[in-house]
């Protein structure tokens, strides 16, 4: 999955959330899987989804005002472990002060 996605950043002023499909066939850059942070998210989440692997999204950063970054993790063999499709190795993510654990029904 990594290796058909383009990392860009959302346009100035605006939070661009997209699908998956919007992601991979029709996005705002014109590049087929280009996205963010939060657009990987959401195509992690939906593929873990949709094979029924247990996931969640946790929101990250230096600051609760301010988190910095999102991803996803799930759970591989009793432990929940980062799914983050900005890193290049799955397991991978930085370490931040400010942790939030979204869960996903």
């Amino acid at each position: 999955m990594r290796q058909n996605l383009t990392y860009k950043n959302d346009p100035p002023g605006v939070e661009l959330l997209q699908s998956m499909p919007s992601m991979m066939e029709d996005n705002f850059h014109g590049t087929p899987g280009a996205g963010d942070c939060d657009c990987f998210t959401i195509a992690a989440i939906a593929c873990c989804k949709t094979a029924g692997i247990p996931c969640r999204i946790v929101i990250v950063g230096n600051s609760p005002v301010a988190p910095s970054h999102v991803y996803a993790e799930v759970l591989d063999n009793g432990v929940w472990t980062p799914f983050d499709l900005v890193n290049a190795y799955y397991g991978e993510t930085r370490d931040y002060t400010y942790k939030k654990i979204i869960n996903v029904y």
